[in-house]
Protein backbone atom coordinates (compact mmCIF):
# COMPACT_ATOMS: atom_id res chain seq x y z
CA UNK A 1 0.00 0.00 0.00
CA UNK A 2 1.52 2.98 -1.29
CA UNK A 3 0.48 6.90 -1.22
CA UNK A 4 1.68 9.83 -3.03
CA UNK A 5 -0.30 12.01 -0.75
CA UNK A 6 1.24 12.72 2.46
CA UNK A 7 -1.98 13.99 3.85
CA UNK A 8 -2.37 11.36 6.60
CA UNK A 9 -6.20 12.63 6.98
CA UNK A 10 -6.52 12.53 2.93
CA UNK A 11 -4.54 8.79 3.00
CA UNK A 12 -7.22 7.53 5.99
CA UNK A 13 -9.96 8.64 4.03
CA UNK A 14 -9.22 6.43 1.33
CA UNK A 15 -8.31 3.68 2.91
CA UNK A 16 -12.10 4.05 5.06
CA UNK A 17 -13.76 4.47 1.63
CA UNK A 18 -12.11 0.96 0.17
CA UNK A 19 -13.14 -0.41 2.92
CA UNK A 20 -16.60 0.56 2.65
CA UNK A 21 -16.95 -0.79 -0.86
CA UNK A 22 -15.24 -4.34 0.36
CA UNK A 23 -18.48 -3.59 2.92
CA UNK A 24 -20.88 -3.01 0.61
CA UNK A 25 -19.52 -6.18 -1.67
CA UNK A 26 -19.36 -8.98 0.80
CA UNK A 27 -21.56 -8.08 3.44
CA UNK A 28 -21.18 -6.96 7.26
CA UNK A 29 -19.93 -10.22 8.88
CA UNK A 30 -17.63 -10.47 6.29
CA UNK A 31 -13.74 -9.93 7.72
CA UNK A 32 -13.07 -8.43 4.24
CA UNK A 33 -13.79 -4.48 5.17
CA UNK A 34 -11.30 -4.39 8.36
CA UNK A 35 -8.27 -5.70 6.24
CA UNK A 36 -7.57 -2.18 4.42
CA UNK A 37 -7.63 -0.27 7.46
CA UNK A 38 -5.86 -2.49 9.76
CA UNK A 39 -3.18 -2.82 7.17
CA UNK A 40 -3.02 1.22 7.31
CA UNK A 41 -3.02 1.62 10.76
CA UNK A 42 -0.12 -0.89 11.03
CA UNK A 43 1.84 0.85 8.51
CA UNK A 44 1.64 4.26 9.82
CA UNK A 45 2.53 2.75 13.63
CA UNK A 46 5.38 0.53 12.17
CA UNK A 47 6.84 4.28 10.58
CA UNK A 48 5.79 5.87 13.47
CA UNK A 49 7.72 3.58 16.32
CA UNK A 50 10.85 2.66 13.81
CA UNK A 51 13.01 0.20 12.97
CA UNK A 52 13.45 -1.24 17.08
CA UNK A 53 9.82 -2.77 16.64
CA UNK A 54 7.77 -4.41 14.65
CA UNK A 55 4.07 -4.45 14.34
CA UNK A 56 1.99 -7.63 12.75
CA UNK A 57 -2.18 -7.85 11.87
CA UNK A 58 -3.93 -9.74 9.27
CA UNK A 59 -3.17 -7.85 6.39
CA UNK A 60 0.64 -6.48 7.75
CA UNK A 61 3.84 -8.06 9.04
CA UNK A 62 3.08 -11.72 9.66
CA UNK A 63 -0.21 -11.47 7.92
CA UNK A 64 -2.06 -12.97 11.21
CA UNK A 65 -3.30 -11.36 14.40
CA UNK A 66 -1.62 -12.16 17.34
CA UNK A 67 -2.85 -13.35 20.78
CA UNK A 68 -1.73 -11.74 23.79
CA UNK A 69 -1.74 -13.33 27.78
CA UNK A 70 -4.01 -11.28 29.14
CA UNK A 71 -4.98 -10.84 33.04
CA UNK A 72 -8.23 -13.13 33.03
CA UNK A 73 -7.47 -14.68 29.67
CA UNK A 74 -5.67 -14.72 26.56
CA UNK A 75 -6.98 -12.05 23.75
CA UNK A 76 -6.46 -11.64 20.35
CA UNK A 77 -5.80 -8.22 19.32
CA UNK A 78 -6.11 -6.72 16.12
CA UNK A 79 -2.97 -4.97 15.79
CA UNK A 80 -0.26 -6.18 17.82
CA UNK A 81 3.52 -3.60 18.53
CA UNK A 82 6.22 -6.18 19.13
CA UNK A 83 9.69 -5.60 20.82
CA UNK A 84 11.21 -9.08 21.55
CA UNK A 85 6.93 -9.53 23.42
CA UNK A 86 3.82 -7.94 22.45
CA UNK A 87 4.44 -3.83 23.84
CA UNK A 88 1.60 -2.65 22.80
CA UNK A 89 -2.25 -3.62 21.18
CA UNK A 90 -4.57 -1.42 19.38
CA UNK A 91 -8.15 -2.46 19.12
CA UNK A 92 -9.97 -1.42 15.74
CA UNK A 93 -13.53 -0.84 15.27
CA UNK A 94 -15.25 0.04 11.81
CA UNK A 95 -18.97 0.41 12.48
CA UNK A 96 -21.06 1.00 9.10
CA UNK A 97 -25.02 0.49 10.54
CA UNK A 98 -26.83 -0.11 13.72
CA UNK A 99 -24.84 1.65 16.64
CA UNK A 100 -27.78 2.69 18.58
CA UNK A 101 -29.12 -0.95 18.88
CA UNK A 102 -25.16 -2.22 19.94
CA UNK A 103 -23.60 1.08 21.49
CA UNK A 104 -23.76 0.00 25.07
CA UNK A 105 -22.10 -3.85 24.18
CA UNK A 106 -19.32 -1.90 22.00
CA UNK A 107 -18.81 0.24 25.17
CA UNK A 108 -18.59 -2.64 27.35
CA UNK A 109 -16.37 -4.99 25.25
CA UNK A 110 -14.04 -1.82 24.98
CA UNK A 111 -13.51 -1.85 29.19
CA UNK A 112 -13.39 -5.54 29.19
CA UNK A 113 -10.83 -5.91 26.83
CA UNK A 114 -8.78 -2.66 28.13
CA UNK A 115 -8.67 -3.69 31.51
CA UNK A 116 -7.72 -7.60 30.56
CA UNK A 117 -4.78 -5.96 28.76
CA UNK A 118 -3.59 -3.28 30.37
CA UNK A 119 -3.42 -4.98 33.69
CA UNK A 120 -0.08 -6.87 32.70
CA UNK A 121 1.16 -3.50 31.86
CA UNK A 122 0.46 -3.83 28.27
CA UNK A 123 -0.49 0.28 26.47
CA UNK A 124 -3.88 -0.22 24.69
CA UNK A 125 -5.55 1.77 22.33
CA UNK A 126 -8.91 2.20 20.37
CA UNK A 127 -9.55 2.75 17.02
CA UNK A 128 -13.26 3.52 16.35
CA UNK A 129 -14.73 4.87 13.11
CA UNK A 130 -18.05 5.74 12.48
CA UNK A 131 -20.03 6.03 9.50
CA UNK A 132 -22.26 8.94 9.99
CA UNK A 133 -25.16 9.10 10.55
CA UNK A 134 -25.61 5.12 11.33
CA UNK A 135 -27.87 3.48 9.00
CA UNK A 136 -30.24 1.57 10.60
CA UNK A 137 -30.52 -1.61 8.78
CA UNK A 138 -33.64 -3.91 8.82
CA UNK A 139 -33.13 -7.97 9.00
CA UNK A 140 -33.69 -7.98 5.56
CA UNK A 141 -30.50 -4.94 4.66
CA UNK A 142 -32.70 -2.51 4.13
CA UNK A 143 -32.01 0.84 5.33
CA UNK A 144 -34.98 1.95 7.73
CA UNK A 145 -33.60 4.71 9.10
CA UNK A 146 -30.88 6.70 10.10
CA UNK A 147 -29.38 7.21 13.54
CA UNK A 148 -27.38 10.25 15.01
CA UNK A 149 -25.45 9.95 18.23
CA UNK A 150 -26.53 11.73 21.08
CA UNK A 151 -24.88 13.75 23.60
CA UNK A 152 -24.63 11.22 26.49
CA UNK A 153 -22.91 8.81 23.58
CA UNK A 154 -20.34 11.44 23.47
CA UNK A 155 -20.17 11.82 26.94
CA UNK A 156 -19.13 7.84 27.76
CA UNK A 157 -16.63 8.28 25.18
CA UNK A 158 -14.83 11.66 27.02
CA UNK A 159 -15.97 10.56 31.16
CA UNK A 160 -14.40 7.44 30.63
CA UNK A 161 -11.12 8.94 28.37
CA UNK A 162 -10.95 11.15 31.54
CA UNK A 163 -10.53 8.92 34.38
CA UNK A 164 -6.96 7.66 35.78
CA UNK A 165 -5.08 5.55 33.49
CA UNK A 166 -3.97 3.56 36.66
CA UNK A 167 -8.05 2.59 36.05
CA UNK A 168 -6.87 -0.87 33.71
CA UNK A 169 -10.37 -0.46 32.07
CA UNK A 170 -9.15 2.84 30.58
CA UNK A 171 -8.08 3.02 27.47
CA UNK A 172 -4.43 4.56 26.79
CA UNK A 173 -5.76 6.78 24.21
CA UNK A 174 -9.04 6.66 22.07
CA UNK A 175 -9.36 7.72 18.60
CA UNK A 176 -12.59 8.33 16.98
CA UNK A 177 -13.75 9.47 13.73
CA UNK A 178 -16.96 10.48 12.24
CA UNK A 179 -16.58 10.05 8.15
CA UNK A 180 -20.33 10.02 5.74
CA UNK A 181 -19.74 7.33 3.56
CA UNK A 182 -22.36 6.93 1.03
CA UNK A 183 -21.66 4.38 -2.32
CA UNK A 184 -22.70 5.59 -5.86
CA UNK A 185 -22.05 3.27 -8.10
CA UNK A 186 -18.90 1.71 -7.97
CA UNK A 187 -17.29 4.27 -5.90
CA UNK A 188 -18.03 5.58 -3.05
CA UNK A 189 -18.40 9.61 -1.48
CA UNK A 190 -16.45 10.35 1.58
CA UNK A 191 -16.76 13.95 3.42
CA UNK A 192 -15.92 15.03 7.24
CA UNK A 193 -18.26 15.57 9.31
CA UNK A 194 -18.95 18.94 11.22
CA UNK A 195 -19.02 18.23 14.30
CA UNK A 196 -19.74 21.71 15.07
CA UNK A 197 -23.17 21.70 13.44
CA UNK A 198 -24.12 18.51 15.73
CA UNK A 199 -26.24 18.97 18.64
CA UNK A 200 -23.23 18.02 21.36
CA UNK A 201 -22.00 19.95 24.46
CA UNK A 202 -19.09 21.89 23.75
CA UNK A 203 -17.08 19.77 26.49
CA UNK A 204 -17.79 17.19 24.36
CA UNK A 205 -17.27 19.26 20.57
CA UNK A 206 -13.84 19.59 22.18
CA UNK A 207 -12.94 16.10 22.97
CA UNK A 208 -13.94 15.05 19.65
CA UNK A 209 -11.59 17.34 18.31
CA UNK A 210 -8.81 16.10 20.22
CA UNK A 211 -9.31 12.39 19.81
CA UNK A 212 -9.68 12.51 15.96
CA UNK A 213 -6.74 14.05 14.39
CA UNK A 214 -4.94 10.80 13.25
CA UNK A 215 -1.26 12.40 13.43
CA UNK A 216 -1.90 12.96 17.30
CA UNK A 217 -3.04 9.95 17.50
CA UNK A 218 0.36 8.03 16.06
CA UNK A 219 2.30 10.19 17.93
CA UNK A 220 0.97 9.06 21.43
CA UNK A 221 0.72 5.58 20.80
CA UNK A 222 4.80 5.85 19.98
CA UNK A 223 4.96 7.95 23.28
CA UNK A 224 2.87 5.34 25.33
CA UNK A 225 5.04 2.44 24.14
CA UNK A 226 8.41 4.01 24.34
CA UNK A 227 7.76 5.40 27.49
CA UNK A 228 7.35 1.64 29.10
CA UNK A 229 9.30 -0.48 26.65
CA UNK A 230 11.63 2.22 25.22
Amino acid sequence: MVFADNDLEEELRKVVSESYLLYKEHGPRSNKKLRPIHEWFSMSVSKRMGTDYKVNSIAFGSGKEDKIKGFLYDKTIDIAVWKEKIVGGIAVKFITSNYKQNSNNYFENMIGETFNIRAYNVPYFHVIIINYPVPYLSKGGDIERYDYMSDSDFSKYRILNGMNLQQYGVPDLLFIKLLTLRRDSDKVNIKRVNIEGLDLSESNKDFYSKHSSVDIFLDRVKESISSIHG
